[in-house]
């Protein structure tokens, strides 16, 4: 059963909640994907700038994957000078990866304490020194690695001229056995895989023949403007925010969650943003990647997939990061829906209309571990602000009458705002850190009334 609901509302909207508690949300949900060659900017960022770190930390704790395209030109140089290249996909520039570099890796990795999911090379096809490159990692990772992605979106090979054109799904499943019976050969590691991007029946037959015991995890990447979901619509924020969007990936993720539990495996989003390529200005960088990253979030929960991580390369509009080590409202949008669905499980919920002019906004009800419950609505209307009324339903097991209504709204000045994002009235502190601000609203008869505005998202919470 699905708890959530998205619908096409008014600008009455009401919400309706039960009592009743559903399965329980994956805990530590939002992790993060760097591309290998931007480890120098991002290392740098962690040894200089606390606030940095900090913002790690805020996310509890989670996964950060090193791979993306730029994975499949590394070059494995253990007592060499590192070397990161400004372009992961100019094949002239090569990312050299030392001991030092995977040292200073981890050290940060133990900082915030998190794991690290280490992608290696496949393109070069060299089996024998990825092996020697896996065994440094596993030594210097020890607890803090969770294991190792082979090659980066294998469908697209031969189109990044990686592999003939001939070249197919078996012959990188071979290429796949070969590096793991490598591998193991020098250090017994978990494996996450196959790194899949694209609509082509790659990721499933991988799955039907790799057996659980050699995935730890399988990994697919989603971006939602791309050829996959959106084609060649042009980027624009209503697209990215349309319900249209949210159904296509909708069925994506309904698609290779079902594959993955078919091979009794769990399913990871390994790599994850707005628009492939880097992202769109305009788009990427604004308040609607906030309220599309939620969304996204909330269906990811639904459909058990254990991690979603967002990616990051130094200077992209996609990032949650700027070069200087400020966030972005992306990050803003991350952040509340870690603080929204720490130990909680789902309620289900309904969305009715009053009137009839339709809103675009979504609502997913959430019951926490002190037994108070709240409703995590997502307006992502361009200029339409939206009343909502939430009532929570009599059970006939559970009737719990509650006194008390907060709200945590995530803002900015409008859906196409760059800067300026507040969560609860309140920015994230110089020193990274932010502290939850609940503002009242009234409640009587277990109904609460209140207005969100356009291009928000609040958390609403009764107790």
């Amino acid at each position: 059963m699905s708890y959530p609901n998205t619908a096409r509302l008014n600008n009455i909207a009401q919400i309706t909640i039960s009592q009743q508690p559903g399965a329980a949300l994956m805990p530590n949900l939002i992790g993060f994907s760097i591309e290998i060659s931007q480890l120098c900017p991002m290392l740098k960022l962690a040894q200089t700038n606390t606030s940095y770190v900090q913002y790690y930390k805020n996310l509890g704790r989670s996964i950060l994957r090193i791979g993306g395209n730029s994975v499949d030109s590394s070059i494995w140089v253990p007592q060499g000078q590192k070397s990161c290249a400004l372009n992961p996909n100019n094949s002239q520039q090569r990312t050299i990866i030392t001991r030092q570099v995977v040292e200073q890796l981890f050290t940060f990795a133990r900082k915030i304490h998190w794991q690290v999911i280490w992608g290696l090379n496949l393109a070069e096809n060299d089996p024998t020194s990825t092996a020697d490159e896996a065994a440094w990692v596993a030594r210097l990772g020890g607890s803090n690695l969770f294991g190792f992605t082979i090659g980066n979106e294998p469908e697209l090979y031969a189109q990044r001229g990686l592999r003939p054109s001939w070249w197919d799904e078996q012959h990188f499943q071979y290429e796949w056995s070969r590096y793991i019976t490598s591998i193991r050969h020098r250090v017994k590691a978990k494996f996450v895989g196959p790194e899949a991007c694209c609509t082509t029946p790659l990721f499933k037959h991988f799955l039907e023949n790799e057996a659980p015991e050699t995935i730890g995890i399988s990994s697919h990447h989603l971006y939602a403007i791309s050829n996959t979901i959106t084609g060649n619509a042009p980027p624009t924020i209503p697209l990215l925010l349309s319900a249209t969007t949210l159904q296509e990936e909708e069925l994506l993720l309904d698609q290779w969650s079902d594959e993955a539990s078919a091979a009794d495996i769990s399913l990871a989003l390994t790599e994850v943003n707005s628009a492939s390529g880097g992202g769109v200005t305009g788009v990427s960088n604004t308040m609607a990647a906030a309220l599309w990253a939620d969304d996204l979030l909330f269906q990811a929960a639904t459909r058990s997939i254990i991690g979603v991580d967002f990616h990051n390369t130094a200077g992209a509009f996609y990032d949650a990061f700027s070069v200087d080590g400020q966030v972005t409202p992306l990050y803003y949008g991350l952040l509340l829906f870690h603080y929204a669905t720490s130990q909680t499980r789902w309620l289900q919920s309904s969305i009715h209309y009053v009137n009839q002019q339709p809103l675009n906004i979504s609502a997913y009800a959430l019951i926490h571990a002190d037994g108070s419950s709240s409703v995590f609505v997502i307006n992502k209307e361009l200029t339409q602000s939206t009343t909502i009324r939430l009532t929570v339903m009599p059970d006939n097991q559970v009737t719990h009458t509650y006194t008390h209504a907060t709200i945590i709204s995530l803002a900015a000045s409008s859906i196409s705002a760059t800067s300026g994002v507040t969560l609860g009235n309140r920015t994230i502190s110089a020193a990274g850190t932010w502290t939850p601000h609940m503002a009242p609203i009234p409640i009587s008869h277990n109904t609460a009334s209140l207005t969100i505005n356009a291009g928000s998202a609040a958390l609403i919470t009764l107790s």
